[in-house]
C-alpha cells in the first residue's frame, strides 16, 4: 500500500513538473540547468563572436536572449559587479536589436537575428522552437563547458557555474 502511493505521489509530481514547463523551457527537463560542468558531452571550441571573446586564459559567460530580454539583463549585469569580476561576458540577441556599446563597459555585445551563434554553440531549441534563452559557460582553454536554457536568467547560478570551472 505505501509502495502504491509512493508511486502516486511520483507520478503526480512528473505531471506538475511537465505542466509548469514554459514555451522558453527546454524539451527535455533534465538538460535545462543540470548544476554540473561537461553535461554538454565531448568539449568542442567556442565559436569567437568578437575580437578577444571568448577571451583566452578567462571564464567566459554568453547569454542568449530575445530582443524584449535584452535591456532587463544589461541593467541585471550593471548590478552584478562579483560576475562581471570574474568572467568575461557577453550578450547575443536573437532577432533585431539595438547595440549601446557604452552601456556597460567590457560587455560584448552582438546581434543575431538567424540565430547563428546559437547554433555555433549548440544552444537547445526550447519549447517554442524560437531562439534559445539561456547561457554558455567557456573555459579558459576556450572549449564550451556548459550550456543550457534559463528562461529566467538565475545569475546567482552563472556564479556558481563560473566558479566552479
Amino acid at each position: 500500500m505505501l509502495a502504491a502511493g509512493a508511486v502516486s505521489l511520483v507520478g503526480a509530481l512528473n505531471v506538475l513538473a511537465a505542466s509548469s514547463a514554459g514555451p522558453l523551457d527546454d524539451h527535455d527537463p533534465a538538460h535545462q540547468r543540470p548544476g554540473f560542468l561537461d553535461a554538454v558531452g565531448p568539449r568542442t571550441p567556442a565559436p569567437r563572436i568578437a575580437d578577444g571573446f571568448p577571451a583566452r586564459g578567462k571564464v567566459s559567460v554568453v547569454f542568449f536572449v530575445r530582443a524584449e530580454q535584452h535591456d532587463p539583463l544589461l541593467e541585471r549585469l550593471r548590478l552584478d559587479q562579483e560576475l562581471r569580476a570574474a568572467a568575461a561576458l557577453a550578450v547575443v540577441t536573437a532577432g533585431p536589436c539595438g547595440v549601446d556599446t557604452a552601456a556597460l563597459p567590457g560587455l560584448v555585445q552582438r546581434c543575431d537575428p538567424a540565430a547563428r551563434v546559437a547554433r555555433g554553440y549548440a544552444m537547445p531549441v526550447p519549447r517554442d522552437e524560437g531562439p534559445p534563452v539561456g547561457y554558455a559557460l567557456v573555459g579558459p582553454d576556450g572549449d564550451i563547458r556548459y550550456r543550457t536554457l534559463d528562461p529566467a536568467l538565475h545569475l546567482d547560478d552563472v556564479a556558481v557555474m563560473v566558479g566552479a570551472v
